[in-house]
């Protein structure tokens, strides 16, 4: 499992929790899931900061500290 807290101010507000892949199946039966479990492992293992939104934002759209803009 790997662990992340996430923070408001210096306050820890939620813990995440995501199994790695050998912690629900082997890499050969679904390649899918453990890609996306990766994916998920090193985006929460970047640092990132989480901004509020009311709609959903499109991946690879970039903020820029007031407006989300759609990827090309």
């Amino acid at each position: 499992m790997k662990y992340f807290a996430m923070i408001v101010g210096n306050e820890v507000v939620q813990t995440i929790q995501l199994p790695e892949i050998e912690d629900i199946l082997s890499a050969h039966e679904h390649r899918h899931v453990k890609d996306e479990l990766d994916k998920a492992i090193a985006i929460y293992s970047s640092d990132p900061r989480i901004i509020p939104t009311e709609v959903p934002v499109s991946e690879g759209s970039i903020w820029d500290g007031q407006d989300f803009t759609p990827p090309v």
